[in-house]
């Protein structure tokens, strides 16, 4: 029996989604990340950052965050922070994030959607690819301050 998804657009904050997010970036990085309802706020309050869940019988079971900014070579989106709920990985909600972050590009008119994977995530480097996305030749350099 296939299960049924919803992918939504988060609007508010609440103490329920905080919490789900916590524990879905705990699945996602070793590091530990200071995930809050102010966090939370600041995403809500962008104008280039949109924060996206997967619902299954209104529990959250995987999250995206869809970033779109517009630079002199012109506009661009990035897909950051893409984790699913190990129990429901290999279930299908990775895929339909990514498809509706695709979909959602190609309304604004966007041509090009980058992300980064680390080489050790094996399954949804081949979700990625089998959606079509190619990995580029780059340096990617970050520096914390």
């Amino acid at each position: 029996m296939p299960i049924d998804f919803e992918i939504r657009e988060v609007k508010e904050s609440t103490d329920s989604i905080v919490s789900s997010m916590k524990d879905l970036l705990s699945q996602l990085t070793s590091t530990s990340i200071d995930f809050n309802s102010s966090a939370l706020d600041e995403i809500l309050n962008s104008i280039s950052t949109k924060l996206f869940v997967a619902l299954v019988e209104h529990n959250i079971v995987g999250t995206y965050t869809l970033v779109i900014f517009r630079i002199p070579t012109g506009a661009t989106a990035r897909i950051e922070d893409v984790v699913v709920e190990e129990k429901w990985r290999g279930k299908g909600v990775g895929k339909k994030m990514m498809k509706h972050a695709i979909e959602l590009v190609k309304k604004e008119g966007i041509f090009k959607i980058e992300l980064t994977s680390h080489h050790s995530r094996i399954e949804a480097n081949k979700l990625y690819q089998s959606l079509g996305f190619e990995q580029i030749e780059t340096n990617v350099y970050r520096l914390y301050v």
